[in-house]
C-alpha cells in the first residue's frame, strides 16, 4: 500500500460517519456489479474476484482478492477468505465412456457451507458439496476435499486436522455465546476483547487480565 493510499485510508477510519458512507456506497457497489443479492449490507470485497450470483454472505463476511466462488455457496458471520481462494468442482461427470470430461452435462453443484468466524489461508481450495464448521481455520494452499468441524484447523493437500483452535471447551463456549449474540457493529481491524478489554488493549494487557482470571 503507497503513503499516499495508507493516508486516505486512514482519514477514512477516523471519522465513523465518513468511513461508514464510504463502506456502505463501496458495498453497494460490488453488490451491483457482480449482481449479489444475497449478501449482507457489511460483506466486504477486497479486491476483484469471480463470484457466483447467488452468494449468500453474512455480516462483516470477507472474501480476498483474486478469489473465485462457484454456484450454491454460502459464507457465515465474520468469515474471512485470502486471497487466490477458490470453491470449485464436482461439476462434470467423469464416469461417462465415450464422451469427453469437457462435454458431460454439467450438474448442479452440491451445497458449501462456511460456518460463522472461519478464518480460509491464501490460495486454499475447497471442495464444491463441503461444509466448514464455525470457527474453523484452514490453512495456506490446502486443499479441503470433506467435511472440517468447528473449531479445528486443518492443513496440508489433502487437508488433515492439524489441532484444535481453542485449548478448552470452556473457550469454546466463550466464543459460541459470542457467535450466538448480536451482530457487532465495528470497523474491519478494530479489536476487543472479548472478556471485556477495551478496543485499545494490548496483547500483553489481555494474556494479564487472562492470567489473573485464573
Amino acid at each position: 500500500m503507497t503513503a499516499l493510499a495508507l493516508k486516505i485510508r486512514n482519514a477514512l477510519r477516523s471519522s465513523d460517519l465518513i468511513y461508514r458512507i464510504h463502506h456502505a456506497l463501496v458495498g453497494w457497489m460490488v453488490r451491483v456489479t457482480y449482481g449479489l443479492k444475497n449478501v449482507h449490507p457489511t460483506f466486504y470485497l477486497g479486491g476483484k474476484a469471480i463470484l457466483s450470483p447467488d452468494l449468500v454472505a453474512g455480516p462483516h463476511s470477507y472474501v480476498g482478492p483474486d478469489c473465485m466462488i462457484g454456484p450454491n455457496v454460502k459464507l457465515g458471520a465474520y468469515t474471512m477468505f485470502g486471497p487466490r481462494v477458490c470453491i470449485v468442482g464436482r461439476d462434470h461427470d467423469p464416469n461417462v465412456p465415450g464422451t469427453p470430461m469437457c462435454y458431460t452435462q454439467r450438474s448442479s453443484a452440491p451445497p458449501t457451507r462456511i460456518g460463522d468466524d472461519v478464518w480460509v489461508g491464501c490460495g486454499a481450495i475447497i471442495l464444491s458439496g463441503v461444509t466448514i464448521g464455525r470457527g474453523a481455520i484452514i490453512a495456506a494452499g490446502a486443499v479441503v476435499t470433506r467435511d472440517v468441524p468447528e473449531y479445528e484447523v486443518f492443513a496440508g493437500v489433502p487437508a488433515r486436522r492439524i489441532r484444535s483452535r481453542f485449548h478448552s471447551e470452556e473457550e469454546k463456549q466463550i466464543h459460541n455465546a459470542m457467535l450466538d449474540s448480536p451482530v457487532m457493529d465495528r470497523k474491519f481491524g478494530d479489536f476487543a476483547d472479548l472478556m471485556g478489554q477495551p478496543p485499545a488493549a494490548t496483547a500483553s494487557d489481555i494474556a494479564t487480565s487472562r492470567k489473573h482470571s485464573h
